[in-house]
């Protein structure tokens, strides 16, 4: 019984520790302010078999470092659902980066392995109020798009 509070102890203390290690890089240590709580870049909604959805960024926090990771929500509920994992926050902003055949908006630049990135909604205007979406990363580093989904055209088409 003794060395199970003692291994449990130190398990604590591990954990306790890793959670204060402080950010390593340049860009984590910027100043993040955004509240937890799950942010939408588009007022558009994709039409599926599912109904109506759009992707969104849930900010949380780990410890003193603050996370995100892309989620999906229902127009039909308002249930949010995972799209993707936690990632370290390097800037809570709002983008919104023109293309010449479309627009890109996210909430939050992520950390990663290739270099800070943003994920979120790809718009196209087809004529008229209609406009097809689709999701995926924007490289801050290349300043490319590469979309993970197809296209949806919105429920205002």
């Amino acid at each position: 019984m003794k060395r199970r509070i003692v291994g449990i102890l130190a398990a604590l203390a591990i954990a306790i520790g890793l959670a204060a290690v402080p950010a390593t890089s340049a860009s984590a240590e910027a100043e993040v302010q955004r509240d937890p709580g799950v942010y939408c870049s588009s007022k558009l909604w994709a039409a599926t078999g599912y109904g109506p959805v759009k992707l969104c960024t849930q900010f949380a926090y780990y410890g003193f470092q603050q996370i995100q990771r892309p989620v999906m929500k229902s127009g039909l509920t308002g249930e949010i659902s995972p799209h993707g994992d936690w990632r370290h926050t390097a800037d809570d902003k709002f983008d919104q980066i023109e293309f010449k055949n479309g627009v890109f908006n996210a909430h939050g630049v992520y950390e990663s392995g290739f270099g800070p990135g943003m994920y979120g909604t790809f718009h196209q205007h087809l004529g008229g109020g209609c406009y097809q979406v689709r999701w995926g990363n924007y490289s801050t580093v290349t300043k490319e798009f590469h979309p993970d989904s197809g296209w949806f055209k919105t429920t205002t088409c």
